[in-house]
């Protein structure tokens, strides 16, 4: 495909919970596939959670890709209304070993209940599937590409919801 002056290739919406300010391993993964693609000469944009001041920080420089976070209302924004500043939003290995956490933990990574309060979180589904079905129709003009990384689940039912909006919409 030959890239006429000034335009990028696609238009690639990510979709990522765990995405750079927040310090995780997953940011790491997430953050270089999409610098990659925007280097390819792409027009990246990000979908992530609101969460992210919620999370230890990482510095990396994001030049050229544009952010959005995404309104969430998942148990991490819960625990944090309920634990200090000072207080992590993770569970230690400790903790988790505890029956009912143990408990908990597989309940919140089972459907349909980590739809409503797992990573992300129903609010979190809602509106990246609104803001990436806007982005959507708004370039038509242009070829998109929707990528949505696993874990959470959240990120896959937007990029799935997002997938048959468009072929009822298309009739395809």
């Amino acid at each position: 495909m030959i890239e006429e002056e000034g335009k990028r290739k696609f238009n690639i919406i990510y979709i990522s919970y765990y995405f750079p300010r927040i310090q995780s391993i997953a940011i790491k993964r997430n953050f270089n596939l999409a610098k990659a693609l925007f280097e390819s000469g792409n027009h990246v944009e990000v979908l992530t959670t609101s969460n992210q001041n919620l999370f230890p920080k990482e510095e990396i420089l994001l030049e050229g890709i544009n952010i959005h976070k995404l309104y969430t209302l998942d148990y991490r924004t819960i625990l944090a209304l309920f634990k200090s500043a000072k207080d992590s939003i993770h569970f230690s290995s400790e903790h988790k070993k505890n029956s009912a956490v143990k408990w908990l933990i597989k309940v919140n990574e089972s459907l349909p209940f980590n739809i409503f309060l797992g990573e992300g979180g129903f609010i979190y589904i809602l509106h990246g599937f609104i803001k990436t079905v806007l982005k959507l129709i708004n370039n038509r003009d242009n070829p998109a590409v929707v990528i949505s990384s696993f874990r959470p689940t959240s990120n896959v039912l937007i990029g799935y919801l997002t997938k048959l909006f468009f072929e009822i919409y298309l009739g395809s």
